[in-house]
């Protein structure tokens, strides 16, 4: 291979100083959750978890395992968390036993407020919407916290907040 293209290949490949934006979600964490489901003026269901996040694939991608309650009912989830050098965008992808799909979204990082933004897209088979345009924010309030919400708008301040976790380390 061209030595130019092989130096261009190694940059995409290579994690930076974006990568380490997701270090402060590597570790063991004690979550609570809140999901408004008919709206901000109900009260919200409350449940509680485990979450384990580790580097992954040579520090590449941080891993989530997670395990708790969902409506009365045990619930799992896997995901994972990454910046791509070529996009220069934050991803993640999300998948759990309370679906059969696939969660994704990508997004960029806000230095002032300390959070990750995400553009989503979920379906939503209660209401018959499918790919409908959300937000998620992971704001990281200190190496011992922070919170994973999600907005029922393609923008985390419109609408209503429909999910929040927080994240608590062990």
């Amino acid at each position: 291979m061209d030595e130019k293209l092989m130096k261009k290949w190694q940059e995409a490949a290579t994690p930076g100083q974006e990568h380490q934006i997701l270090e402060s979600l590597v570790g063991n964490w004690q979550v609570s959750a809140k999901m408004w489901m008919d709206g901000p003026q109900e009260p919200p269901l409350e449940s509680s978890g485990t979450a384990s996040l580790k580097w992954i694939l040579d520090r590449h991608f941080v891993e989530e395992e997670f395990s708790g309650q969902m409506m009365g009912r045990p619930f799992i989830g896997k995901g994972v968390y990454g910046y791509e050098n070529f996009t220069k965008r934050y991803q993640f992808v999300w998948l759990d036993n309370g679906s059969t799909g696939i969660f994704t979204g990508n997004g960029t990082y806000d230095e002032k407020v300390k959070a990750l933004i995400f553009s989503a897209k979920m379906n939503d088979p209660v209401k018959d919407v499918r790919d409908k345009p959300i937000a998620c924010v992971i704001r990281i309030a200190s190496r011992d916290k922070h919170t994973f919400e999600m907005y029922d708008s393609p923008k985390p301040d419109a609408k209503f907040k429909t999910g929040e976790i927080t994240y608590i380390r062990k």
